[in-house]
């Protein structure tokens, strides 16, 4: 008999725990580290992109580490102890990155988190459907989006939007201990099945046998095949839109970046609310057309957002840190700044240093603590004192400064807020289809691959999806820098919805081209080739 037909509903959500922290992580990286960059190190959006796609190659080169994990066997498994090491090396290097002050070594322990974080993922959801029956894999898959969905709630919700605003490095230190208790509740509490008499083989010699043996075996699994290209063009819709929406919300709706988690938090809370029923439905329904109506529904809403979001503000496009900026948009408001000293806009940092917004890191500029007064990113008292500041404690020009600043706000604050409940609405939906998606296209996964290659085939499907965001948040960030630079309105930004529109639209109609996709009750790819042998 089957020993993973025997798996408890308790086991299903231990095995899932890990899932919190590295998605806690993932999704704090991609929404802040934009932000991070731009004011620590003053970087353009196309230098922002490379950085961050360090990650994404790492999740390209995951294939290796899938078959590294498949052909690795100790005596309590052989996929949870290389989740362990992944932790035990990851978290603590997460801790250092707010008090990195140089570039370069940033980008090298990044270099490092990002593998290791890898290292233990791969491992892990090639453990699933090891220890996890296919009829069972869609509620397994539910309680994986459940604790990927509380991560990602606590990581926009908690840590970005109250942790990170009041203290940056405490923001990192709750990532990395939330991502080590994860790794180690799962690879502590589940069980691995494993063959009797381990074989020892060359590692390396068999991982290339492995990659040549895929290149020849692909082209006769079609459905995988077909399955692979949807993802890819499904990861270069989202992952650009992912990296890039606080900074839509900060530096074109003019919202603190820290409110774009509470946006973000819609989906998290759609996905709590909606992962197990998914997940349910899953097991019951086709499973095809429930992918497509997913993704169509992702198509609408940011196809929605391109439109809503933002265009229709007298603040969106206003760059709140330039002073010819703010001048602009005084007259749209018909008010007079003329008593304000506005050489205050200065990208001159403080000497010595100040912390004007009291977050734990004193590399602010003059014209980020304009901004923020103006944007509401600081309280009325943080903004005097930092006005103070900018002009000097005896300038005559503190007070009428900043009352304009104050009054201009609440303008501005009036108008984003607007933008803000039309931005949880439009989110909100894409959400939807976001849920089916992530559920049942891992519970899909599993069933188009060859049992006795799971992990190299997980790590090659991992490669895909990191394939797809690497070129996703390469191409966002040239061409955001590229219509910004050229004042094209029409894009900048807003180009993170126009191509998440045309490729979510691609992966919807290349899943219609999957020969087939195995519902609950249906033979598997492998269960139809061992049929075919007979």
């Amino acid at each position: 008999m089957d020993p993973r037909k025997n798996i408890k509903l308790h086991q299903m959500i231990l095995l899932n725990v890990i899932n919190f922290g590295l998605v806690a992580f993932w999704s704090f990286d991609g929404a802040i580290m934009p932000l991070f960059l731009t004011t620590k190190f003053g970087l353009s959006n196309i230098y922002i992109s490379l950085i961050i796609d360090i990650g994404k190659f790492m999740i390209f080169i995951s294939l290796f580490m899938g078959m590294f994990s498949d052909l690795s066997q100790y005596s309590w498994g052989k996929r949870r102890p290389l989740m362990l090491i992944g932790g035990l090396i990851s978290a603590p290097l997460i801790v250092l990155i707010p008090h990195i002050p140089n570039i370069w070594l940033l980008v090298a322990v990044m270099t490092v988190i990002y593998f290791m974080l890898q290292f233990a993922a791969v491992p892990f959801f090639a453990l699933v459907p090891e220890v996890v029956p296919n009829e069972k894999l869609g509620t397994a898959n539910a309680f994986f989006s459940v604790f990927g969905g509380v991560g990602t709630l606590v990581s926009y919700v908690v840590v970005l939007s109250i942790v990170y605003k009041i203290n940056k490095p405490l923001a990192f230190y709750v990532l990395a201990a939330s991502h080590l208790a994860g790794t180690l509740t799962t690879v502590l509490f589940v069980k691995e099945y494993l063959p009797e008499k381990p074989k020892r083989v060359n590692k390396f010699a068999a991982m290339w046998k492995n990659v040549t043996e895929m290149v020849v075996e692909l082209p006769k699994l079609p459905e995988l095949s077909w399955f692979m290209l949807s993802n890819l063009f499904f990861w270069l819709g989202l992952g650009a839109f992912l990296v890039y929406f606080t900074k839509f919300v900060e530096y074109y709706v003019n919202i603190p970046g820290t409110k774009a988690g509470i946006v973000l938090g819609v989906v998290v809370i759609v996905s709590i609310l909606l992962a197990v029923p998914v997940g349910l439905l899953g097991d019951m329904l086709n499973r095809k057309k429930f992918v497509f109506c997913g993704m169509f529904t992702i198509f609408l809403g940011l196809l929605a957002g391109y439109f809503l979001i933002g265009p229709t503000s007298k603040v969106s496009g206003y760059n709140l840190a330039k002073k010819e900026s703010v001048v602009k948009l005084a007259k749209v408001y018909n008010y007079d700044m003329s008593s304000a000293d506005l050489s205050a806009f200065s990208d001159e940092q403080f000497k010595p240093r100040f912390d004007a917004n009291k977050d734990g890191l004193d590399d602010d500029k003059k014209a980020d603590v304009m901004r923020w007064c103006l944007n509401g990113d600081i309280d009325t008292k943080k903004c005097k004192k930092g006005v103070e500041k900018v002009l000097g404690a005896g300038s005559s020009s503190i007070e009428p400064t900043f009352n304009a600043l104050v009054a201009m706000n609440k303008l501005i604050t009036k108008e984003t807020n607007k933008v803000l409940m039309l931005a949880f609405g439009v989110i909100g939906f894409a959400a939807i289809g976001l849920t089916i998606c992530f559920v049942i296209m891992a519970a899909i996964l599993p069933t188009l691959m060859p049992e006795d290659k799971m992990g190299l085939y997980m790590g090659f499907y991992s490669s895909v999806t990191g394939l797809g965001e690497f070129l996703s948040v390469l191409i966002a960030g040239l061409v955001i820098d590229m219509t910004l630079a050229a004042k094209i309105h029409a894009l900048g930004y807003r180009w993170v919805f126009f191509q998440g529109t045309i490729c979510l639209l691609l992966a919807a109609l290349v899943l219609l081209k999957v020969p087939y996709i195995p519902n609950a009750k249906d033979p598997t790819i492998t269960d139809l080739a061992k049929k075919s042998k007979k």
